[in-house]
C-alpha cells in the first residue's frame, strides 16, 4: 500500500513541477506581467487602447456592446464612460458630460 502511495506522489510532484513551467511560460506572455517585459517596451504594456479609436467608432462600439449585452437602457452612462476613458486628461472639456459629471469626476479624482 505505501508504494502506491509513494508512487502517486511521484508523479504528482513530477506533474507540479511541469504545472509550474507551463505557468512561467504563459506569465512570460502575459500583458499584464510588466516584470516580464523588456524595459524599452514598458510603454506598449499601459497604452489606453482606446486613444487611437476615433471617437463615431466608439460610440458604434458602445451602442453594439449594449445592445448585445441588454444594457441600452445604460447605453448614456457607457457612453460617457467610454469617453472619459479614452482621455482621461480632457474630461473637463466634453460637451457630453454635464457639469455634475465633471463634478463628480474631479471628486473621484482628488479623492483617490
Amino acid at each position: 500500500m505505501a508504494d502506491k502511495y509513494t508512487e502517486k506522489d511521484d508523479r504528482s510532484s513530477t506533474r507540479r513541477g511541469s504545472d509550474e513551467q507551463v505557468e512561467r511560460r504563459k506569465e512570460s506572455h502575459d500583458p499584464f506581467n510588466v516584470e516580464a517585459v523588456a524595459p524599452n517596451r514598458l510603454n506598449a504594456v499601459f497604452e489606453n487602447p482606446l486613444a487611437d479609436i476615433p471617437r463615431e467608432q466608439l460610440m458604434v462600439d458602445v451602442t453594439q456592446f449594449c445592445e448585445h449585452f441588454g444594457l441600452m437602457e445604460y447605453i448614456d452612462a457607457f457612453k460617457k464612460g467610454a469617453l472619459v476613458s479614452q482621455n482621461p486628461n480632457n474630461t473637463q472639456n466634453l460637451n457630453e458630460l454635464s457639469d455634475e459629471d465633471k463634478l463628480i469626476l474631479e471628486n473621484e479624482y482628488a479623492h483617490k
